[in-house]
């Protein structure tokens, strides 16, 4: 589930910020005016929604990782059920980008969305139009799991791991992590 990074009544709030790293990505952030209505249901959505399946291997860094499509399917059902649509436009930004502006709305008006660019390069044996293809996947997954705080977990590693035995305590499943203004709960 998700404390989201809802902040307050008015004109629609906005969140800004860079990664300075090896690849700089930008975002923002985005809701409408009011979000009670949105809020209630993506709450619903959230405590339904199941962890994508890392059912992807990256050959370079010998890894698995969920891709988009395990993204949709454990984001998109929960969300439609509770009223709450998911689209995704991109286009090349004024940065020469990839831009990719995902949108959750609800049935009653209400909404949040996300703006993320990605830089894409033409890599040796690849087009630039392959490397565009590549670097949208790339921003359409990872916003879409953001903005969801959908995590992710191999598909055969929870049924390795032994039952744990009721206590009769409180087990605590979740911790919160705090990132700028946007807040997410992550299962430990």
């Amino acid at each position: 589930t998700c404390a989201l990074p809802i902040c307050g009544h008015g004109a629609p709030s906005r969140v800004q910020g860079t990664n300075e790293g090896r690849v700089s990505m930008m975002n923002d952030y985005e809701t409408s005016e009011q979000i009670g209505e949105f809020a209630k249901a993506l709450v619903a959505a959230q405590i339904a929604m199941p962890a994508a399946v890392k059912d992807a291997r990256n050959p370079h860094l010998k890894n698995k990782y969920a891709d988009l499509g395990s993204v949709r399917e454990a984001v998109l059902p929960v969300f439609l059920a509770n009223g709450i649509a998911v689209t995704q436009g991109a286009a090349i930004g004024q940065s020469g980008h990839v831009t990719v502006v995902t949108q959750f709305t609800h049935v009653s008006g209400q909404w949040m969305r996300s703006r993320v660019e990605v830089p894409y390069q033409e890599q040796k044996g690849t087009n630039i139009a392959q490397a565009y293809g590549s670097a949208l996947s790339y921003a359409r997954r990872y916003a879409l799991s953001a903005m969801a705080c959908v995590v992710a977990e191999d598909d055969d590693g929870n049924g390795a791991a032994p039952p744990r035995e009721p206590t009769g305590e409180p087990v605590q499943a979740e911790r919160q992590v705090k990132i700028g203004r946007a807040s997410c709960r992550e299962r430990v």
